[in-house]
């Protein structure tokens, strides 16, 4: 199929044909970003407003701002499509049908026309979170091109029925000898060469996929590339020349095929970022002193790795070990772990944002207990955890133990909250309710109150529906009520921070189930 020659004012008959029914389905444009430009947000709303007012807004919502729309300069419509597209990961094709402006605006934006996601064909039907401009049928793929003005392109390929039959050679096709800078193949081992052999890889800086063939070639040409994910397999069979010295992230998924893993890794003295998701002993230790982020998965024994300026750390291994060994890593300030007896190994004095995920809710008082600061350490031994981030929604533990391990937190400016079994008394524990003729009782409430210094309070909405309503039979009217409710809830919440000194700048609700669609809203 041709690409289409005409200019940028006038949209090709097929791509206006092919993308009509993305007008009524898929325009879910953020109308956020244009008030924010327009006039400030206002700081209270009823319930209903603030569900109305939620990030999924239709287009025909737009039509009531017209006369706001029309007067702003390209310039800053086009930022406002930066904002969509690259921040809240909206489809590109939906400013191309609002009007006219909203279309030039679009255009006025060609890096975002040179960065295509070829989507599996679920993926074309549900669309998914992206930055880059998604080009399921040819149709949209020949518009994108025609639209784009370099030759330089960041590709990601997905497996679908039309990607080596009709996708790809349309694409060699319009740009033949295309420049790749990134290409995200992941879910592709085998991608057949005549597809790729006249792109120019010599200024690749980004490859992630399973085909062994590519990475090789990518590994001789390209001079440049930083970030490599690839299987532990293919990556061991690379011949380490001068390429090593640029690479910065390196990605290594496996399995257990093989026992031992060769110390190769000591060569990349310019490696930030490392992540190992395979069953495998390495030997120690790996010297790497410019490590920042380490995530390691199924990877033993416990610590093979000098790393003394790492900041990012995430576990999901094998059982902690059972000895007592205590690693000091001064610099580390954001850690994820999966099994939370990880904490008892590590001492973490800089650490500010913790992530953890429990299943065993008895081991999740006791760690934490251990861990989390008191006028007097409950252990005496372990070095205490005063986070300013803490996100718990997939920690399991009930409501009151919870709320006296948070009140140890002296410190925490975000709380991101959802485990099994809260409800919206959690905010009356988390404030008070506010008695106007107990002034002293008051007072010394305001003293005492959990989280002083909480800025910023996230409630996944998710897992409160999904563990209050499964059972219902109109779940649809259940979940509807049960939010409202919530809504209510967390703004006398907000009131009764204010009226205690301790406002909240931030309160975000976000919600998912099966039967409404994915949102969130934020009520400050």
């Amino acid at each position: 199929m041709e690409p289409s020659t005409q200019s940028h004012e006038a949209a090709p008959v097929d791509d206006r044909r092919h993308l009509a029914d993305e007008s009524d389905d898929c325009v879910q444009m953020s109308k956020e970003s244009i008030e924010l430009m327009i006039q400030p947000a206002p700081r209270s709303h009823t319930s209903a407003q603030i569900v109305a007012t939620s990030a999924n807004t239709n287009l025909a919502d737009l039509k009531g701002i017209p006369e706001a729309i029309f007067p702003l300069p390209l310039e800053l419509l086009s930022q406002i499509v930066r904002i969509h597209v690259l921040e809240h990961k909206g489809s590109i094709w939906v400013p191309m049908h609002v009007c006219r402006a909203f279309r030039s605006a679009t255009l006025l934006n060609s890096k975002l026309w040179n960065s295509l996601s070829i989507p599996t064909e679920s993926q074309s039907y549900h669309r998914v979170a992206t930055t880059m401009t998604m080009c399921a049928t040819e149709d949209q793929l020949a518009c994108a091109l025609s639209y784009s003005q370099s030759s330089t392109f960041d590709l990601e390929i997905h497996p679908s029925p039309a990607l080596f039959t009709k996708l790809l050679p349309l694409f060699n096709a319009n740009k033949p000898g295309a420049q790749i800078r990134s290409l995200y193949a992941h879910r592709l081992k085998q991608i057949p060469e005549d597809l790729y052999d006249q792109w120019d890889l010599s200024s690749l800086e980004i490859l992630d996929t399973q085909d062994p063939v590519l990475v090789k070639r990518a590994w001789q040409d390209s001079k440049v590339i930083h970030t490599l994910r690839t299987d532990m397999s293919i990556f061991l069979q690379l011949e380490i020349m001068g390429s090593q010295s640029t690479i910065c992230e390196l990605g290594l998924d496996g399995d257990d095929s093989m026992p031992t893993f060769p110390p190769i890794l000591d060569a990349f003295e310019s490696l930030t970022t490392l992540r190992i998701t395979c069953w495998y002993f390495i030997p120690p230790k790996i010297h790497l002193p410019r490590l920042r982020s380490l995530t390691l998965s199924g990877v033993a024994p416990f610590w093979p790795f000098e790393c003394p300026i790492l900041e990012y750390l995430s576990l999901s291994s094998p059982k902690p070990p059972d000895d007592n060994e205590i690693i000091h890593l001064p610099s580390v300030k954001e850690i994820h772990f999966i099994d939370i007896g990880w904490l008892l190994h590590f001492d973490l004095p800089a650490v500010e944002i913790v992530t953890l995920v429990e299943h065993n809710r008895t081991e999740a008082e006791l760690v934490l207990d251990m861990i989390f600061p008191t006028s007097v350490n409950s252990q005496g031994l372990m070095p205490p955890l005063n986070p300013l981030v803490v996100d718990f929604r997939l920690l399991s533990i009930d409501m009151d133990p919870l709320i006296l391990l948070l009140r140890r937190l002296n410190r925490c400016v975000k709380l991101v909250i959802g485990p099994n079994a809260i409800d919206h008394s959690f905010l009356d524990v988390l404030c008070p309710l506010w008695d106007e003729e107990a002034e002293l009782e008051a007072a010394e409430l305001r003293n005492n109150i959990p989280l002083p210094t909480l800025e910023h309070l996230c409630i996944d909405f998710w897992h409160i529906i999904d563990n209050l309503t499964w059972e219902l039979a109109d779940r649809e009217s259940a979940e509807a009520e049960l939010r409202a409710t919530f809504t209510e809830a967390c703004l006398d919440f907000l009131e009764r921070r204010k009226k205690y000194g301790c406002p909240l700048k931030r309160l975000e609700i976000t919600f998912s189930s099966n039967d409404l669609d994915d949102g969130w809203f934020t009520l400050v």
